[in-house]
């Protein structure tokens, strides 16, 4: 397993990466600056990679490229004050790219945007975050081509204080058929903690599968009654429930579990009020 560390748009330590960074000539019809990160997934690579991000400065400006034939999954972790900014993942012919990722951002706006530009190209995002501040996502999936697949997942937690804002988006465009989407949002909030999910599907194409769910709400009083007539005491049992509905969508391995589940006990118990 590969682990790169990424502050402020740039690789930090002596790190050996699985990927090419920054030759933006293998994509000059992009018109890239210099200012953007750019990682460039070459055609039949296998990469399974742990990616930490740190903003505290400089806006995020990231662009990944999947060439063909690839298979790609990261973890990505973010930490820092503030992210702004966008990222964006370009997935060519017969690839695929899934991402498990966990926000400890304090504040967000970003722009997240997925370009599925080749046959059978494919993108499973899995998007975990908590905040008793404001966060807000704007996440665009785009179908280019015929047969590609995305899913898109995102379960978030309002404490007290948050807001938490979804704005998911999925089009087709014309002449790519035979495609599938899948969007699936859910927030749970606390006390005064606010959630927001817009659910966006734009089809412009026949023979195109698409669904969409959105659910702001509550954990089930009856569960949270039943931990609690075992024992364990309101905090805790709300807690319990919180890291099992962020660490349940994603696919890690038992480190990084432990390690969100560090960043979420840091969160003050009078967060956790319903």
């Amino acid at each position: 397993m590969n682990k790169i560390k990424i502050v402020d748009n740039q690789i930090v330590g002596s790190h050996q990466t699985p990927f090419i960074i920054n030759d933006y000539d293998k994509a000059p019809y992009l018109n890239m600056t210099k200012q953007t990160l750019f990682i460039y997934i070459p055609a039949n690579s296998n990469i399974n990679c742990d990616l930490d991000f740190d903003y505290q400065t400089k806006k995020q400006n990231i662009l990944v490229l999947v060439d063909q034939n690839s298979a790609v999954s990261f973890f990505e972790y973010k930490t820092g004050l503030k992210t702004t900014g966008h990222i964006e993942y370009m997935v060519l012919n017969n690839s695929k790219i899934v991402i498990n990722r966990y926000c400890a951002t304090q504040t967000v706006t970003e722009k997240i945007m997925f370009s599925l530009n080749g046959y059978q190209a494919q993108v499973d995002y899995y998007l975990a975050t908590i905040t008793n501040h404001d966060k807000h996502y704007d996440i665009k999936v785009t179908h280019r081509a015929n047969a590609t697949k995305s899913n898109l997942t995102c379960h978030g937690i309002s404490l007290s204080g948050g807001q938490l804002t979804f704005n998911m988006e999925g089009k087709v465009n014309k002449n790519s058929q035979q495609t599938k989407l899948n969007q699936q949002s859910k927030i749970m909030v606390f006390n005064q903690g606010e959630g927001i999910i817009n659910p966006n599907l734009l089809i412009t194409d026949n023979l195109v599968e698409a669904k969409h769910a959105a659910v702001i709400g509550k954990f089930d009083q009856a569960v949270l009654f039943y931990l609690q007539s075992r024992g364990i005491n309101q905090s805790t049992a709300l807690k319990l429930l919180v890291k099992g509905f962020l660490l349940g969508i994603m696919d890690i391995g038992i480190d990084n579990k432990y390690k969100i589940i560090q960043q979420i006990d840091t969160y003050r118990e009078e967060c956790y009020e319903c």
